[in-house]
């Protein structure tokens, strides 16, 4: 009910934003309106029929725990990006690549969404026997 009562108020700000604004940033994903949503509402909001395989990613690779860090890999995060992988991932989708974003779960989830749909699964291979149950 929450996440259909911010979609409507997401498509009514669009809706009533003027011309002056300039274009959104392409292959930007939309973050969450105020943040009124919680990082897992937010990623079923945002991945449609990917959200219950990300959900259970998620929880293999991170606990959902957005600032958890790999100690034996620079992979941290929500998803667990690699330095190399977010940095290349945000470039690819026009975006801020600064590594201090990927404890920033509204921005990881934007990025996690948008690399499962450009590349697929193959950047967690290593965890699929966790999430694909």
């Amino acid at each position: 009910m929450q996440a259909s009562v911010i979609y409507v108020l997401f498509v009514l700000m669009a809706a009533t934003a003027t011309a002056s604004v300039p274009p959104p940033v392409q292959n930007r994903l939309p973050i969450a309106v105020d943040r009124a949503m919680a990082p897992r509402e937010y990623l079923y909001f945002m991945a449609g029929k990917d959200a219950s395989t990300l959900d259970r990613l998620v929880k293999c690779e991170s606990g959902w725990k957005p600032g958890i860090r790999n100690p034996n890999s620079s992979a941290t995060g929500l998803a667990q990006f690699l330095d190399s992988t977010w940095i290349s991932t945000r470039l690819r989708m026009g975006l801020d690549p600064s590594l201090s974003l990927r404890t920033d779960p509204y921005a990881h989830v934007d990025t996690l969404v948008w690399l499962w749909r450009e590349d697929g699964e193959r950047h967690w291979l290593e965890s699929r026997p966790c999430w694909s149950r």
